[in-house]
């Protein structure tokens, strides 16, 4: 979290005013006490319920336009911000950059991807990404189904696209992702579970999207074990995997 924290407040771009808000999900570590020493703001919840409803408090006591949703295990590179800017400024309404680190689930994604769509990619939006406000009160905030974590970025971007708004992924905008929890083959097994089932359910909720149903092609190694899925997801909806 500290680490997170200071790279959020690196970021340095003129005449950028900056407010840094922290929603704690019921911690279980120095959490509270690291992000205060560090000056941001503390919205502590009195139970825990997963990333999409702590992105949603987050966005309702922010006051800014723009508004910046950055996992507690992400860290920004130094010009985060200013690439991300610069994408708005050339008429994105959401993005989310790119993710520099190896991602653990690797070896899964190998099965799945016996017959991908080439060329396929929907930005999300999650991990690090920068929106404007007006998109979450067009189309509303994050979808609570997702609790604790895995689908609400794909499913949030699919709805913004849908209303019209235009969501990038930028190459230039870079952020590394800390899975220092997932070192454990369990974890990885849980963290999977959560995140292949809520993608799926992402694709299933917007089939009358075309890139929701090329998703869903892409992904039918896991549209098949769906079922499975759900069921295991249930067992994981306490996970503190995020």
């Amino acid at each position: 979290m500290g680490n997170c924290i200071r790279s959020i407040l690196s970021q340095h771009v003129k005449g950028v005013k900056k407010e840094t808000i922290v929603v704690d999900d019921c911690s279980e570590d120095r959490t509270i006490e690291i992000a205060k020493r560090l000056g941001a703001k503390v919205v502590a919840k009195n139970r825990r319920t997963g990333v999409p409803d702590s992105f949603n408090i987050g966005i309702k006591v922010a006051r800014g336009e723009i508004l910046a949703l950055v996992d507690s295990d992400a860290y920004l590179m130094p010009d985060w911000l200013e690439a991300s800017l610069a994408e708005i400024e050339r008429g994105a309404d959401g993005v989310h950059p790119t993710n520099i680190t190896y991602q653990p689930d690797k070896t899964f994604r190998k099965f799945a991807a016996l017959w991908p769509v080439k060329g396929f990619s929907l930005p999300t939006l999650g991990d690090a990404s920068l929106v404007k406000r007006e998109v979450f009160d067009k189309i509303g905030l994050f979808d609570e189904w997702f609790a604790p974590v895995g689908g609400q970025d794909f499913e949030i971007a699919l709805r913004a696209q849908k209303a019209g708004f235009k969501i990038v992924a930028s190459s230039k905008a870079k952020y590394f992702h800390d899975f220092v929890v997932l070192r454990r083959w369990r974890d990885r097994l849980k963290r999977t579970i959560l995140y292949e089932s809520g993608r799926v359910k992402a694709w299933l909720m917007h089939l009358d999207y075309p890139p929701a149903r090329i998703g869903l092609i892409n992904d039918w190694f896991w549209f098949l074990g769906f079922p499975l899925l759900w069921l295991l997801r249930k067992v994981s909806t306490h996970s503190k995997i995020v």
